[in-house]
């Protein structure tokens, strides 16, 4: 139902040449196909809804739909250079329009990247930097998210107490206090 609805805005945003309407459309669209697992469909959607955010100057847009594709490229293909790309995109736009949860994303999908590139002191620091700022936002599912990769850089790192107060941190809700 929602899905329909969607289409049918979005028919209505071609039809009146409505850009920022159309993109936003766009954006929905490839927000369903993701949690549908769809993932080509949604990045499909997400790239051209970030194709047409720039070309509008749609900072916010922007940096959002960078953070999401960053996000999702990197659980689907983590070695893929689009991924890098889109993060270092996203964390640049996050600071022009002061967004720190897109901030936070990009800091994710950076720190988890270094951690994959065996640069476990740069993953760090930006892990904790966006452990902070999810914790601002209070933002649970991307606290979890970053729980949940900072533990795998404490095992990674045979920091085992550090794991283990992770994993103690996972188990309450931090965003509640």
């Amino acid at each position: 139902a929602a899905e329909e609805a969607i289409q049918e805005s979005l028919k209505l945003a071609k039809t009146l040449r409505a850009t920022e309407a159309i993109a936003a459309c766009l954006n929905s669209l490839g927000a369903i196909a993701e949690q549908r697992r769809d993932y080509e469909r949604a990045l499909e959607y997400f790239r051209q809804a970030l194709e047409l955010a720039t070309r509008i100057g749609n900072a916010f847009a922007e940096a959002a739909l960078s953070a999401n594709l960053a996000h999702l490229l990197y659980e689907l293909q983590p070695n893929q250079p689009d991924v890098r790309t889109y993060a270092e995109r996203a964390l640049h736009a996050s600071a022009a329009i002061k967004n720190v949860y897109v901030r936070a994303v990009a800091l994710e999908v950076l720190g988890l990247l270094d951690l994959d590139n065996r640069r476990p002191e740069d993953a760090r620091a930006k892990l904790r930097a966006a452990l902070a700022d999810m914790v601002a936002v209070r933002s649970l599912p991307g606290i979890m998210s970053l729980v949940a990769a900072l533990s795998r850089w404490a095992a990674e790192t045979n920091e085992g107490a550090l794991a283990a107060r992770f994993a103690a941190i996972a188990l309450r809700n931090p965003a509640s206090e």
